[in-house]
């Protein structure tokens, strides 16, 4: 039976959601026009749940969530990367299912934000939802290209450590 997660996959997506809290916290993001911006905290996070599965994900998920504004992300980012992760691992995809992200986990993070701030969504409307929906393309677009380059570089380190199959 297979654990949660090793030692090496809990350091790995702990080690992934730090960068992402950190690119966060350093207010590193590309306003492309307001609310529709380039935030790379998601590639940090994105790789560390595709790597560590659901559980790895979801700690991602957190730490790249922390910094948010008002703490808005922490609840909707944690759940859509345990689903990632969990797309990722159960579904033999690898990193490929990074690209799945646009399809699971902009609903499942707009469903999530719903649920704990719902006036902040209905406030914002359908703006919300493209905003959302654009970082979640261009983040799902960009984290499988980075991890491809990755895989195709390192794929033998990746494997003998167990992070790929």
């Amino acid at each position: 039976m297979r654990r949660i997660m090793s030692t090496k996959e809990l350091v790995l997506c702990v080690t992934l959601g730090a960068a992402a809290l950190t690119v966060r916290s350093l207010n590193l993001v590309a306003v492309v026009l307001p609310p529709f911006k380039l935030d790379p905290r998601w590639i940090f996070s994105l790789l560390a749940a595709s790597w560590t599965g659901p559980f790895g994900g979801f700690i991602s998920g957190l730490l790249a969530g922390l910094p948010s504004e008002h703490h808005l992300d922490i609840f909707p980012a944690s759940v859509t990367h345990f689903i990632i992760g969990f797309i990722c691992r159960n579904l033999k995809l690898g990193w490929k299912g990074i690209l799945l992200w646009p399809v699971f986990g902009v609903p499942a993070w707009i469903l999530t934000f719903y649920i704990f701030f719902p006036a902040t969504i209905i406030k914002g409307g359908w703006i919300v939802v493209a905003a959302v929906t654009f970082i979640g393309v261009v983040s799902s677009i960009s984290t499988t290209v980075i991890a491809a380059l990755i895989q195709k570089r390192y794929g033998p380190l990746l494997k003998q450590y167990g992070l790929v199959d």
